[in-house]
């Protein structure tokens, strides 16, 4: 298997890469980085007597955390659907148009 550096550590089979903006993990993390940061600054830490330090949120705390990084992570979805689409139909007329040229 290789690994290329735009893939960040996804492995493949194959030699050539596609340099897809899906593939970058910055894409995909930033929803995960604001989620993990947002719990940060919302729970507090405490000392359990069994297992060492933790954290404490409220349920409306973490229910809103959730709900907005939900809501991202679909419109990311929405937006990677609508490019894909748009390019498919790009890509479907190009080759219409080349077809009724040779016509």
């Amino acid at each position: 298997m290789r690994i290329h550096p735009f893939q960040q550590f996804a492995a493949t089979l194959y030699d050539k890469v596609d340099v897809q903006k899906h593939l970058d993990m910055c894409e995909k993390l930033t929803a995960v980085q604001e989620f993990l940061t947002r719990l940060g600054n919302r729970g507090t830490e405490v000392e359990t007597l069994t297992s060492g330090p933790g954290i404490v949120f409220t349920r409306k705390d973490f229910n809103d955390a959730i709900q907005t990084f939900c809501r991202k992570i679909i419109t990311y979805g929405e937006q990677e659907l609508k490019s894909r689409s748009d390019l498919f139909f790009q890509k479907e007329e190009h080759y219409m148009h080349l077809i009724y040229v040779k016509d």
